[in-house]
């Protein structure tokens, strides 16, 4: 994950914070922050698509007899098991509120989100960056299994067969699904491929076929980043490997997706028929 995008998710958080925090003045109960607003208090981005707005504050209740009606939030029923951070517990003159925990934030997200963009945000959860990680995979389906009547149970199901835990960022998990809906299902994240030279991480790879692919934020722009790209591509070529670089716009629609798979496809038959040569 870069800078950039932690910075982010810092900025994310602390806006949430003030907001959860004006919010519970106001309120005369202890408001238990959910949905899209938790997912923000964590620092996770929320896929331009979910329509989902996180202003007002979202809100969530166990039963309608709990269920708080007040000006500024959008309040939610929560019939699946509810775990919750208690925020500023040890100072009885703080204010107090509660947010859910990601893994049910992640639930939650299910009922206005696509599959493939409930996929990413849980990949987002299990990141291998150590602020964002939340959770693993096996943690998610654990939720989802043990709570089998809430809203959206079948989409989190469905986004599950393209989480993998330990990307870098949320296009790598786009990226990864559109491989696994493809059938290309060997590539794994973040392998270490060593080189006289020094050890590379390559985000998702094809370990015995030497195929790995790149995704390439904004921030390989940078001219002593694109130094750095030139002889790690250079290394990795003299090691056999074959890598496919990945842009934003290789991914945005339907065709440009089929291009890259055509491509991705093409490279795989080369590397095939060259061990095959070599053998």
């Amino acid at each position: 994950m870069s800078a950039i995008m932690e910075e982010e998710a810092i900025s994310r958080h602390l806006r949430m914070k003030a907001e959860f925090e004006a919010f519970a003045r106001r309120a005369k109960f202890t408001p238990v922050f959910s949905h899209r607003s938790a997912m923000e208090f964590y620092g996770y981005p929320i896929p331009e698509s979910c329509p989902a707005t996180s202003s007002p504050p979202h809100l969530a209740f166990s039963t309608r007899n709990a269920r708080h009606a007040m000006r500024g939030s959008v309040s939610h029923l929560w019939s699946a098991s509810m775990d919750t951070i208690e925020v500023d517990q040890h100072d009885p003159q703080e204010i107090h509120y509660e947010v859910v925990t990601p893994v049910v934030a992640w639930a939650q997200m299910a009922t206005c989100m696509t599959e493939e963009d409930l996929a990413v945000l849980g990949c987002s959860l299990t990141c291998r960056n150590r602020r964002l990680h939340a959770c693993t995979v096996e943690t998610l389906e654990e939720y989802v299994e043990n709570n089998p009547h809430f809203h959206g149970r079948q989409r989190c199901r469905k986004a599950l067969e393209w989480i993998v835990n330990g990307t870098d960022s949320p296009p790598e998990a786009v990226l990864y699904g559109v491989l696994k809906r493809n059938g290309l299902n060997d590539f794994v994240p973040n392998v270490e491929v060593k080189t006289p030279r020094g050890t590379y991480r390559i985000d998702l790879a094809w370990p015995r076929l030497k195929v790995g692919l790149e995704y390439q934020g904004s921030y390989h722009a940078e001219t002593m980043q694109m130094r750095r790209d030139i002889q790690r591509d250079h290394d990795l070529k003299m090691a056999g490997w074959q890598i496919i670089y990945v842009c934003k716009d290789d991914l945005s629609t339907d065709q440009s997706r089929t291009t890259l798979l055509r491509l991705i496809r093409r490279i795989i038959e080369a590397q095939r028929a060259t061990l095959v040569f070599l053998a």
